[in-house]
């Protein structure tokens, strides 16, 4: 029972913790998210932590902008099943940041992330299959992703 209790004690202050990290990025203290996120990815390896810290290095917060790194902390959460983390590698190999170019490799994250019923791989889907990126053109896949993502809660306007 000890041992119960202390694992759900280190999930919550995981969770606590990458939380709180959220909440300074959202209040752009981007230095104590930063450091928040890479303690957590340290410690407890968090999924998403990981996706967390990538975003910051992706688009250049309190770090040095860098594709790479930002591309192997994607990879590192996606592994872990982690949605967003799965969808964000997919826009990585689309844009060919950090890593070649692959409409096919996109595809297959997108599809690993649409199985968790993650609302903007759906979308991101359903673009894949009505120009044929990566995937057969197929206008019926296309829709049926496209209605599958506004089910989830996709919402172009955000």
């Amino acid at each position: 029972m000890k041992f119960f209790f202390l694992l759900l004690t280190n999930i919550f202050l995981q969770a606590f913790d990458n939380n709180s990290g959220q909440q300074y990025f959202k209040e752009k203290k981007y230095k104590q998210a930063y450091e928040i996120f890479l303690e957590q990815v340290n410690k407890t390896k968090s999924a998403s932590s990981q996706n967390n810290l990538a975003s910051m290095y992706k688009n250049g917060y309190f770090v040095k902008q860098n594709y790479k790194k930002a591309f192997d902390l994607y990879y590192k959460a996606a592994q872990m099943n982690h949605p967003n983390a799965q969808n964000n590698l997919a826009l990585m190999y689309i844009n060919g940041f950090g890593v070649a170019q692959s409409y096919n490799e996109a595809f297959l994250w997108f599809s690993k992330a649409a199985k968790n019923n993650d609302a903007e791989s759906l979308y991101n889907l359903s673009i894949l299959y009505k120009y044929g990126m990566g995937v057969d053109k197929n206008e019926t896949l296309a829709q049926h992703n496209k209605q599958k993502a506004f089910e989830a809660g996709y919402n172009k306007d955000k």
